[in-house]
């Protein structure tokens, strides 16, 4: 009953004692149920009243079989439908899976509980709508809910469809079916883009304003570069951008993001770019801004937001002062492209290939596995390294199936769990690359090759190289609005 304060969405509750541990549970792929009223009756008082007698020290084997099954084993069964709705994708394996838990739950109750409190926990009906034969070619399984007997049961169907064919079969048992229908959540509702650091290598021009704000030519419009950015995340439907910002920058971006322009200035300018100041009002409703005041880097402008502002849970890391543009045949963003390819299970980097002059530039990763292997995965990361030499990358960095004069360097973009925030304060001098690969030898960490480029715009030599590539008639475009894995 108290997990209905949580409002509607899966939480896992955890109870030891008088402590209860809440966690939110993120669901991969929709699950079909039908909870049913059996329309029978119950003596919940006489079912606790017999189950408690076992408690707190067992009496028999009976008694101890009744701890294991409401102690260990219930925790491993939760376990198990944790990840099965956190991780399957597919919707009826996610239903078969989690079908298959329910069902041999109760086999397990009935064998172990049931003849504790066998004059109130046979359940009749409860048996009859499990047992229904008609019902099974619609259903992966059931049970009973809470202290069990003849109050009601939750029915796993195989599909929307077959969840309507469930409620008529249960109307006619005599029973009232409720739909219940668990829908997918996107697994990364969060994105954070520091914006608050000095970039020396554009001084003096980042006197007056971040590479972030420099503009950039989007057909035959110029934007500042973070609005290309925010587009590609608001494309690829996340919810909440966390800018991290100094109190010059923040000013900036509520000017920016949070503030209609005069009608003085828009009546002088063409009608396409008047109309986008409405697009710039609708990215700054997502937008929320965490304060860092001192530039002292992306460890504590990450530990800044922690777990208080982005919750237990991925999210996705993008540098504000990257101008990235998708080469993709299909015309998917870089930002999609990762998002597409995180699965839930660790996480994931965007990379692309950069030749041996450009390594002192940026982080290196190396993987056993070729990129190339299998397209529409990611790839395991064996190895992280900040700006190695030239000598130790091609002894130590190279990968299969990329270019001999090649090697794999971050785009700028990376999804992470919760995990980096406790690498991250492991140790106050820890550059983030070597967390992140302390992270990949406990968690795990994978690589996600990028169709694209990326102009680092804090860096002179490669500003000019946007500027250029702007410059041709095929000029950075607006991305397409393509849902992730589209």
């Amino acid at each position: 009953d108290q997990c209905v304060a949580f409002g509607q969405r899966v939480t896992r509750m955890t109870f030891d004692n008088d402590l209860i541990d809440t966690e939110p549970v993120r669901v991969a792929s929709t699950v079909y149920l039908v909870i049913v009223d059996l329309c029978a009756a119950k003596d919940t008082k006489e079912i606790l009243k017999c189950l408690n007698a076992a408690y707190p020290f067992p009496r028999d084997d009976k008694d101890r079989a009744l701890h294991a099954l409401l102690g260990e084993i219930n925790l491993e069964v939760c376990s198990e439908a944790v990840k099965v709705l956190s991780q399957e994708r597919d919707p009826k394996k996610a239903a078969e899976r989690l079908g298959t838990l329910m069902t041999a739950a109760q086999k397990r109750w009935d064998t172990h509980a049931v003849p504790l409190c066998p004059h109130e926990l046979k359940a009749p009906a409860l048996h009859r709508l499990l047992e229904c034969e008609e019902l099974q070619k619609h259903i992966a399984g059931g049970k009973g809910v809470g202290s069990q007997g003849d109050g009601s049961a939750q029915l796993v169907c195989l599909s929307e469809e077959d969840q309507a064919a469930a409620m008529e079969i249960v109307r006619g048992l005599g029973m009232d079916p409720l739909l219940l229908t668990i829908a997918a959540q996107k697994a990364v509702r969060c994105a954070v883009v520091p914006i608050a650091g000095t970039c020396p290598g554009m001084w003096p021009a980042t006197k007056c304003i971040g590479p972030w704000l420099f503009p950039v030519r989007v057909r035959d419009m110029v934007k500042p570069a973070i609005c290309w950015l925010c587009e590609e995340l608001v494309a690829a439907e996340v919810e909440t951008i966390v800018l991290v910002v100094n109190a010059a920058t923040q000013a900036q971006m509520e000017h920016l993001f949070k503030r209609r322009e005069d009608v003085s200035v828009l009546d002088g300018v063409a009608a396409e770019a008047a109309a986008y100041d409405q697009v710039l009002l609708d990215i700054g409703k997502r937008l929320v801004f965490v304060r860092q005041d001192h530039p002292s880097g992306i460890r504590d402008a990450l530990l800044l937001c922690g777990e208080r502002v982005i919750g237990n849970e991925p999210f996705l890391l993008a540098w504000g002062d990257h101008l990235c543009s998708s080469t993709d045949e299909d015309g998917t963003s870089c930002i999609a492209q990762l998002l597409g390819k995180f699965e839930n299970q660790g996480s994931v980097i965007a990379v692309h290939g950069i030749a041996k002059e450009w390594l002192h530039t940026a982080g290196i990763f190396s993987s056993k596995v070729s990129p190339s292997a299998n397209p529409s995965k990611p790839f395991p990361l064996s190895r992280c390294v900040e700006k190695p030499t030239v000598s130790y990358a091609q002894e130590h960095l190279r990968t299969p199936g990329v270019e001999d004069d090649k090697f794999l360097a971050s785009f700028g973009q990376y999804v992470l769990t919760p995990g980096i925030f406790k690498k991250l304060r492991s140790n106050p001098k820890i550059h983030f690359t070597a967390a992140l690969d302390a992270l990949r030898q406990e968690e795990g960490l994978n690589g996600v090759l990028i169709k694209g480029v990326r102009w680092d715009l804090g860096s002179t030599s490669t500003y000019i190289q946007a500027l250029q590539a702007q410059a041709g008639p095929d000029s950075t475009s607006t991305p397409k609005r393509r849902k992730i894995g589209q």
